[in-house]
């Protein structure tokens, strides 16, 4: 059997979990969108990169179609995609915490049904001081 001690602790803690995963998603939401807005001049910079070298097939230097089909080999934007591999990972695991926590108050709301002394039970769920 719980206490409504027990079930207020283990919301509290949810919450708080609940709030740093939400700082987390919120911060990588922001990086998410500046990498978006960013990644077409990293590509088009990585393809006047490309366009300055010898492709190996004609021996003359890339055209523009020739080093689009290569951006992704430059480094450049191979990390910038990268970047925005790891900050979408990132914010899919806040997003999971956030869900993961929320479920968790919501449990130990629904414990606190349980414990024995109802007036107990009622007056934490409502926030109120224990009298019992």
């Amino acid at each position: 059997m719980h206490t409504a001690a027990d079930c207020t602790t283990t919301a509290s803690e949810a919450i708080a979990t609940f709030e740093a995963a939400a700082l987390r998603f919120r911060a990588a939401t922001v990086e998410e969108m500046l990498l978006q807005h960013t990644k077409p001049l990293a590509k088009h910079d990585a393809i006047v990169r490309l366009m300055a070298t010898e492709n190996a097939l004609t021996g003359k230097t890339h055209s523009a179609s020739s080093a689009d089909a290569l951006a992704e080999s430059d480094s450049a934007y191979a990390a910038h995609l990268q970047q925005l591999r790891i900050v979408v990972t990132a914010k899919l695991k806040a997003e999971a915490e956030m869900t993961a926590a929320k479920l968790r108050v919501t449990l130990a709301t629904a414990a606190l049904l349980t414990v024995d002394d109802e007036a107990t039970a009622m007056s934490v769920f409502a926030g109120a001081p224990n009298h019992g």
